[in-house]
């Protein structure tokens, strides 16, 4: 008399599951540098935002005072209301950014500054805005002491 066949228990080999996590793997390994770069990206638009808002903001104070502001509580800026950013005179940290007004020593011209922060995407990325007399146009540019935004 035969033994009657056992039926195959339902269930995935130790192969197929390893199969699985390889082929996971190597598609993340494809799809994180992608990721990393989009929010690079995304976080130096940010800060170009910002940079531009802080222009527009230094421009005004210098069309009413006559010079330029070192310190940005002068200035007609939202975030100064923003419990997210941290300002202490000339210095600002605001989102993945700390940024900084520098040479207002003399009141005709002003650099803003804005570094990353350590421990993001953007951590040796410096943009700078020169403003006022000898300044080029005052768009955002990166002053080569960093790494590529």
């Amino acid at each position: 008399m035969k033994k009657p066949r056992q039926k195959r228990k339902a269930g995935f080999t130790l192969l197929e599951l390893l199969m699985v996590v390889i082929i996971i793997a190597i598609l993340a390994s494809l799809a994180l540098p992608q990721y990393l770069r989009t929010v690079a990206k995304a976080r130096r638009s940010e800060a170009l935002n910002v940079l531009a808002t802080i222009r527009s903001a230094e421009m005004r104070y210098q069309a009413q005072s006559g010079q330029f502001s070192s310190d940005f509580t002068n200035l007609d800026l939202d975030y100064k209301d923003n419990a997210a950013a941290s300002i202490t005179g000339p210095t600002m940290a605001a989102g993945s950014w700390n940024y900084d007004l520098t040479g207002a020593t003399n009141n005709t011209a002003v650099s803003i500054n804005a570094t990353g922060l350590p421990g993001t995407t953007v951590t040796n990325c410096v943009l700078t805005v020169p403003l006022g007399s000898g300044a080029p146009s005052g768009s955002p540019a990166e002053d080569g002491s960093g790494a590529p935004c």
